[in-house]
């Protein structure tokens, strides 16, 4: 028997796909990139005090925004069961596979240094430092700022 119209197989395999989708955020395994701009839409800014900026690279591969974002909404519902005032949100993807991440709390007696503990011990951090801006001491001579050596 020939099905003549593609609606009637369509939405139970959107629906079926959805499902699967839901339940894959529950678990530990990585999202469909494009099932997740469906199910985790970008967060928008962080709400409470700003506690800096991380350097985060993920124990599974994310590679693009909406799998980070996705990632980190459920990082956000775990870390609220202990620690309800932190927040993370990605800000955008760095080389070699890491992602900027802003923190804010929305309690003033929560540091960046806790947070910082806090987010380490997440079994889906591999790695997380504090992104700090290094500038060098002095510049290099000839260089714009320095006269060149004679």
């Amino acid at each position: 028997m020939i099905i003549a119209n593609t609606r009637w197989i369509a939405g139970p395999l959107l629906a079926a796909t959805l499902l699967a989708g839901c339940s894959q955020t529950q678990s530990a395994q990585p999202l469909d990139p494009e099932l997740a701009k469906m199910v985790m839409p970008d967060p928008g800014p962080p709400t409470g005090r700003p506690l800096g900026e991380l350097l985060v690279r993920f124990a599974m591969p994310v590679t693009d925004k909406a799998g980070a974002n996705a990632l980190v909404a459920r990082l956000n519902r775990t870390i609220h069961r202990d620690e309800p005032a932190l927040q993370l949100r990605v800000l955008d993807a760095v080389s070699g596979g890491n992602w900027r991440i802003a923190m804010s709390a929305a309690t003033a007696d929560l540091t960046a240094e806790r947070a910082l503990t806090i987010v380490r011990a997440l079994p889906e951090i591999q790695a997380a430092e504090p992104d700090r801006l290094v500038q060098p001491l002095q510049p290099s001579p000839g260089t714009p700022r320095t006269p060149a050596a004679k």
